[in-house]
This record gives structure tokens, C-alpha cells and sequence, in this order.
């Protein structure tokens, strides 16, 4: 769910990095690592019981001096299910060279055939002309008891990293902008080592070369490598010579769960920054840094000739405080987007000779500009009309969590909103999210810290998080049943909130005929079995405006079983969102649900004449701390069988050490929720 882009993440660093490249070093010839006794006496993984695999080995080594990375990987099957790790896929972008990839495999009984097969390269994701890669390859003839190594270099390629000002391609969201190219920063990222892996590890080693011994001069200015470890119980590396270093034994596997959160709590892993020298504390960096951040703002909005002209066109004196400053919003929701079109990176704007927006007044003049300027250009505009506003940058969670020791304020706090005061209420408002309507936030900048452009520096406070009753998702469900067990009639969606913007966002770049078939084809799966679905209206879907509603005529050849004069028919006929959630026995981390709703189902079915109601389902009430489920059967005076579910989302998090409560919670509901009308011939 939600928008996906694939755009860059560390476009600072790109350019950081490429300031500092120092030539290629020739690779050297490399000898395998022995396999020694212990390896081929490796059976089974007592840190993961019936493992299809085990890593004996990792290898990791970055050289920030020659911008290159290395890495060996010494893997064991253990059972059948373990082959499927001979399929070996070395991820790389288009800022990337892939060098010298080598493997073999080492046979139960010893033998040593090295790979020589063919090396593929194919293209995962391309947005623009921003690719993200892989070079795979699979090796043949795998027994249980196989041993797989392989390795490869990685090197970047300067002009191609600061061209593109990317490092890597991860899913995220269009790009933000908000500083100049020139910025001078405090603290740069430039490495990071993530211990996540599926499979349990024996033994790693992992090793960083900084840049000049971790000791930098940038001008003036001269900067030192720091580091922050999180969640490693063999302690964090150590300086040895001119690198830093890390042995550990035993690294736990680490599997991907359902509604994992942005950081799991066994998450392990190190950040290298290179921090100014200056910088003495964490405090420090954060004052001086969100200080720097507050004057480049100001120096953006105090340049906002036309802001006040455009104001008063759109405020009325006699109008609503709210009215008006919609009319703001949508002003500055109609400014052409660039972070929404994927192939309008930097190099391609520079081709196009689209100037960088350098005030509130450059915005409004062009009419276009990054999220950040659209977002910036409405506070101009809402400060012309009278209105406190601020802008905030807050640190999204959808793929990472806010940590204080971590200096980094661009990569962390990484979207600006905007913040209104209006009759005594605080806003917090995202003109720069195509759809969004006014009063939402996406989800991932709700309960989550920010900084702001006024207040003490230093604090972190949070944005709110929506109550439930603020993302909705009503499905009304008219239907009609006939005597051979066939369904027919409608259904209506309607959505509000964060269930109507995430689809919203989904669709952004489809037509309307294929919006049409990709909504036919989601309701047709959430409606099972021989189910069809006709999308016959759709009501804002391309508005940002709630709700959001959408119309089907549906049928089901064999909805319901028909035998010896009686009739089974489910008394909810369909699989909602959570249906097939949490069923495995077991989980390490704790459920994060992206953010508070309510899903409600009002189903009507008519039935044929001479037909009448043998059984309804119990009626079921069911709540937790974190949710609530009810459902409730009955027959109208009508004589239809009437089926009313709700289903409410109401704390965000629930620890690991609640999911058994949690899992039974919704094995309840899907009981409740497969529960039969039980139908028979007789008067009604």
C-alpha cells in the first residue's frame, strides 16, 4: 500500500562522496577462504532450528579512498529447501560498477567446481532514467550439504554518482528538495552496515576504510568519522589502524513478518557519519544544524514579492477562517509538481534548463517547483493572508525511526508540512501530496517528531496521530440471491482519510480505464471465489476531496452451497483487508499498524420467494486494547438478510510479547466473519 517511487535517498552524500573520490585501485587476486572441519561438519543451526541455510561466512569490506566495496559470502544448504539460495542476485544502481564476480560450490564429498556459467543483468525498477539493478546468476547441481561461496566488487563511479546525486535506489517518495546544492552541513552520512539478513550467521566480519583515516578538511572546515551502533550484543567496532572493524559470532536471522515496524527492536546495525569538528555534542548538532536549516527558510519566504497580491484574490474578508485558508491550499495544490513526475531527476531539469526555485517568489512565478516549494510557497502565501504559519520538517516513519544520536538532520527529517494556528486549533497540512485533502497528513508524518521554523531549539516534538474515526472504509453491499445459490447487485465503497489518500496515491499515474481494471481486479480478490466486479462510477479518486466512493456491479455464479432443500451462504461474502493477517504461531517482532481506522461492512441480500432464515450467524462482540470487532446478523421487515461487521484499529503498536492475544483476537474475527445464513424452503 502507498505511493511507490524509486528516487534518491542520499543525494548529500552522492555528492559528498564524489568530492572525495581518489582514483580506482586494480582488484587483487584473492585465494578462497579454507573450509575448514567445522564448516563441513555444520548440520543444522542451532541459533535456527530446521534453517533451510546458514551463512558460515561474511565477508564486508568498504574503502571510502578508492569508493569501492567488497564483499564474500560463504553460505551452507542444510535441506531442500536451502537450494533455492544458489540463485545469487548482487543488487546494484546505475551509479555503481559491478566487478569481478566470482563463486563456486563445494561438493559434500569435497570436490570444488567453480561457477563459469553466464552472469545476467537485469533492471528491477526504472523510474526515469534512474535504474536499479541486479547481476544474478545460479549455480547448478546443489545437494543438501552443498557449500556456495561467492564474491564481487562494487565500485562507484564519481560523475555518475554526483550527475545523478544517487548512491543507491530505495522505494520512497518523491523527491523533497529544500536545501541547495552548495549546503554546507555539519555531518554527512557515508556508511552504513545493516546486519539484517533471513538466514542465521556463524561467523562476519566486517571492515570500513575511511576516507584519509577518518580525518577530512573541506575548505576551511575539517571534519572527523563518528559512528552509532544500535543493538550489538558483541559490543560496537573498533578502530584498528586506518579502518574500523567488527568480528562477531552468531548473528541471528532475521525474517521479514507482517507489519513489521520502520525499525524492528532486534534491528542491528552501525552509521558512519563524518561530523564537523566543531560539533561537541549531540545537542549541539542539533541546535546549530536546525538553526542553519531555519535560515535558509527564512531567506526563501522573506522573498515573497506577489505572495500578498495572490492572497488577497483568494482570501474573502466576511468568509470562514477555514474557507480561506482552503483556498491557499488548493492555490498551492495547483502548482505544476515536479517531484511527482519520475523521469524529472535533477540531470534532466538541468537539460531542460529548469532553474532551481529560490524564494516563495520564484514559486509563485513559475508556477512550479519540488515539494518543498510548493509547501514552503503555501505558508508565504497563508502569512499574506494573516495566518501563523510555520514550516515543519518531520521525520517520516515509513522506512525508519527518528534517533537523536544520529546527525543527520536532511536524511531524518526528511519532509516538510506546514503548520497553521486558526481558532485555536493547530494544523498540520501537506499542500505538497497531489490529493491530499486539507486536515490529512500522509501517514507516515503522522505521530512522528519534527522541527520547526519557530520554538526553542533542540526539541523534537510530534506531529498528532489520527483517531481512528478519521480513516474509514465503508463497504454497503445490495445484493440478491436466487434459488440456484447464484449472488448479484452492488457494491459501494466509500473511504475517507488515510484509506482514501493511500489509494489515491496508488493510482496517481493510471488512466481512467486502467484505474477502472485495477479496482475491478482488487475487489474481484477481495470478493473470492468465481466473483466478478464492473467499476460503474468512481467519485475522487483524481480530487482531494473525501470521500472517496466507488461502485461496482458485482455477481457470484456458486456464492452459496445448495443441497437437500437447504441453502448455505456466507454471511459476510467476501475476504476483507485483515482476513488472512497474523495466522503464523510465532513472531519476533512487535505488529506496527501504519496508521488508526475503521472498516465497516452493511450487507443486504434479498431472498427468493419461498425461501426463509434458519440460522443466523451469533452475533459477536470483541475488544482489546488495540481493536475492536463486532458483527451482528438479523432479517429486516423486508425479509433480507442484513449482516453488519465493523472492525476498528485503535492503538498503532502492539509489543511482540501480545502477539498470542493479538493472533487470537483475529482468528475470532475471521471465525466470526466465516460464519453461514443457514436457508431453507418454507414460509418466511
Amino acid at each position: 500500500m502507498g505511493h511507490r517511487r524509486y528516487v534518491r535517498r542520499s543525494a548529500l552524500t552522492a555528492a559528498f562522496l564524489a568530492l572525495l573520490a581518489a582514483g580506482s585501485a586494480a582488484a587483487e587476486t584473492q585465494e578462497w577462504p579454507p573450509v575448514t572441519d567445522e564448516d563441513k561438519a555444520v548440520k543444522d543451526c542451532p541459533g535456527q532450528p530446521g534453517a533451510p541455510a546458514v551463512y558460515l561466512l561474511r565477508h564486508e569490506f568498504w574503502n571510502q579512498n578508492d569508493l569501492s566495496f567488497r564483499a564474500f559470502f560463504r553460505l551452507k544448504v542444510l535441506t531442500d529447501a536451502g537450494k533455492a539460495y544458489a540463485d545469487i542476485e548482487v543488487p546494484f544502481s546505475e551509479a555503481w560498477r559491478i566487478k569481478d564476480i566470482q563463486a563456486r560450490v563445494v561438493k559434500p564429498d569435497g570436490r570444488i567446481v567453480p561457477y563459469a556459467g553466464p552472469v545476467f543483468e537485469k533492471t528491477v525498477v526504472q523510474v526515469g532514467r534512474l535504474k536499479r539493478l541486479v547481476k544474478t546468476f545460479a549455480l547448478p547441481d546443489i545437494e543438501v550439504g552443498s557449500i556456495i561461496d561467492y564474491r564481487f566488487e562494487r565500485k562507484l563511479d564519481p560523475k555518475k554518482a554526483a550527475s545523478s546525486g544517487s548512491l543507491t535506489l530505495e522505494r520512497w517518495k518523491p523527491e523533497e528538495g529544500g536545501y541547495p546544492e552548495d549546503l554546507s552541513l555539519l555531518s554527512y552520512t557515508t556508511n552504513i552496515w545493516d546486519f539484517t539478513a533471513p538466514l542465521y550467521t556463524f561467523k562476519a566480519r566486517y571492515i570500513y576504510m575511511p576516507y584519509r583515516n577518518g580525518q577530512i578538511s573541506l575548505g576551511d572546515r575539517s571534519l572527523r568519522l563518528a559512528w552509532v551502533s544500535y543493538g550489538l550484543a558483541w559490543g560496537g567496532p573498533v578502530w584498528n589502524g586506518g579502518s574500523v572493524e567488527l568480528t562477531v559470532d552468531g548473528i541471528p536471522a532475521r525474517t521479514k513478518e507482517e507489519f513489521m515496524p520502520a525499525e524492528a527492536e532486534d534491528r542491528m546495525g552501525v552509521i558512519f557519519f563524518f561530523c564537523d569538528n566543531s560539533v561537541s555534542d549531540a545537542a549541539s548538532y542539533w541546535r546549530r544544524e536546525v538553526g542553519g536549516w531555519r535560515d535558509l527558510v527564512k531567506e526563501f519566504l522573506d522573498k515573497a514579492e506577489g505572495a500578498e497580491l495572490e492572497a488577497q484574490a483568494l482570501v474573502r474578508p466576511d468568509a470562514p477562517a477555514l474557507e480561506n485558508l482552503k483556498a491557499l491550499y488548493d492555490r498551492a495544490q495547483r502548482l505544476e509538481n515536479l517531484s511527482y513526475d519520475p523521469a524529472m531527476t535533477p540531470a534532466r531539469r538541468k537539460e531542460l534548463k529548469i532553474k532551481d526555485n529560490r524564494s516563495a517568489a520564484d514559486v509563485l512565478k513559475r508556477g512550479a517547483g519540488l515539494r518543498s516549494d510548493i509547501t514552503r510557497a503555501f505558508v508565504a502565501l497563508a502569512r499574506a493572508a494573516g495566518f501563523t504559519a510555520d514550516l515543519v520538517r518531520v521525520a517520516s516513519r515509513d522506512e525508519q525511526l527518528f534517533h537523536e544520536q544520529v546527525l543527520s538532520l536532511y536524511s531524518q527529517f526528511d519532509t516538510e508540512i506546514a503548520k497553521v494556528e486558526t481558532g485555536g486549533r493547530t494544523l498540520f497540512l501537506d499542500p505538497a501530496t497531489p490529493l491530499c485533502p486539507m486536515g490529512t497528513l500522509p501517514w507516515a508524518c503522522t505521530g512522528t517528531p519534527y522541527v520547526a521554523t519557530t520554538g526553542p531549539l533542540g526539541d523534537f516534538p510530534s506531529t498528532p496521530l489520527d483517531p481512528p474515526d478519521a480513516s474509514t472504509l465503508h463497504r454497503e453491499l445490495d445484493l440478491k440471491l436466487d434459488g440456484a445459490g447464484r449472488l448479484s447487485g452492488s457494491v459501494r465503497l466509500t473511504l475517507t482519510g488515510q484509506e482514501a489518500l493511500v489509494r489515491r496515491l496508488e493510482y496517481l499515474d493510471l488512466d481512467e480505464a486502467e484505474a477502472r481494471r485495477r479496482l475491478e481486479t482488487e475487489l474481484t480478490a477481495t470478493l473470492g471465489g468465481d466473483a466478478q466486479a464492473s467499476c460503474r462510477a468512481i467519485g475522487n479518486l483524481s480530487a482531494a476531496e473525501d470521500p472517496l466512493r466507488i461502485e461496482f456491479e458485482v455477481s457470484w455464479s456458486a456464492a452459496a452451497a445448495v443441497a437437500g432443500g437447504r441453502i448455505a451462504l456466507p454471511a459476510v461474502p467476501l475476504r476483507g483487508a485483515w482476513h488472512d493477517a497474523f495466522r503464523l504461531t510465532e513472531r519476533r517482532s512487535s505488529v506496527q499498524f501504519r496508521y488508526l481506522a475503521r472498516e465497516t461492512d452493511d450487507i443486504a441480500i434479498a431472498l427468493p420467494e419461498g425461501i426463509r432464515v434458519e440460522a443466523l450467524p451469533a452475533a459477536s462482540l470483541d475488544e482489546r486494547s488495540f481493536a475492536r470487532h463486532t458483527l451482528d446478523g438479523s432479517v429486516d421487515a423486508d425479509g433480507r438478510v442484513r449482516v453488519r461487521r465493523e472492525l476498528a484499529i485503535l492503538k498503532p503498536r502492539v509489543p511482540a510479547d501480545q502477539y498470542p492475544i493479538l493472533r487470537a483476537f483475529f482468528d475470532r474475527t475471521r471465525a466470526a466473519a466465516d460464519g453461514q445464513v443457514l436457508l431453507a424452503a418454507g414460509e418466511r
